[in-house]
């Protein structure tokens, strides 16, 4: 799990010296990343989706482009869905909401087939968390 999270962190600081140099490997590099997001633990996955953002914000629009999204996008929306109906105080939820937040933004209008169900998630998300404060 060690090696997980240096990995993970390393890709980080590696897509940050990149920028724009990495686009070329989005495909593969976010195919990796949608198979660690099944497979890695809580706090590796929390690095991960750091990672992530910090990918969106290195390459910018070219996280939304080539079909790009519909292979992560959906992954992050149901490990949403899985996390907040567990429990809508999950730790993951808030870095992963920033996460797809952030690529939502580079993605632009090639996010609108999710717009609808995200929208949904966080206000399903919210009033769960509103009816378990209430008890």
């Amino acid at each position: 799990r060690r090696v997980q999270v240096a990995v993970t962190s390393s890709l980080g600081v590696f897509a940050d010296a990149a920028r724009e140099l990495l686009v070329p490997y989005l495909g593969g590099l976010y195919k990796v990343i949608v198979h660690a997001l099944d497979t890695y633990g809580t706090r590796s996955r929390l690095v991960l989706l750091d990672a992530m953002g910090v990918i969106a914000e290195c390459v910018g629009q070219a996280v939304g482009r080539d079909g790009l999204p519909a292979m992560y996008v959906p992954r992050m929306l149901r490990m949403w869905n899985d996390l907040a109906t567990a429990d809508p105080f999950d730790r993951s939820l808030l870095p992963l909401m920033e996460c797809l937040g952030s690529h939502a933004v580079y993605i632009g209008l090639n996010f609108q087939p999710w717009a609808l169900e995200t929208f949904e998630m966080a206000m399903s998300t919210i009033e769960a968390c509103m009816i378990m404060i209430a008890h």
